[in-house]
């Protein structure tokens, strides 16, 4: 699972998931796919696309 956290909004956001066990058990991302995860949930959150989940 491949989550970010903010310290400046009480958020959590889950970017990506991927299985434990298989052959894609390994992060197969790479480095400018992160960024480009992380760029669009800076995008959702200015937009005001996020979907918030109460836990």
């Amino acid at each position: 699972m491949i989550y970010l956290v903010s310290k400046v909004v009480p958020t959590v956001a889950f970017l990506d998931i991927y299985p434990k066990n298989g052959p894609l058990q390994q992060l197969a991302e790479s480095d400018s796919e992160l960024i480009r995860l992380v760029q669009l949930f800076i995008y959702e959150a200015e937009t005001g696309d996020l979907e918030e989940y109460l836990i």
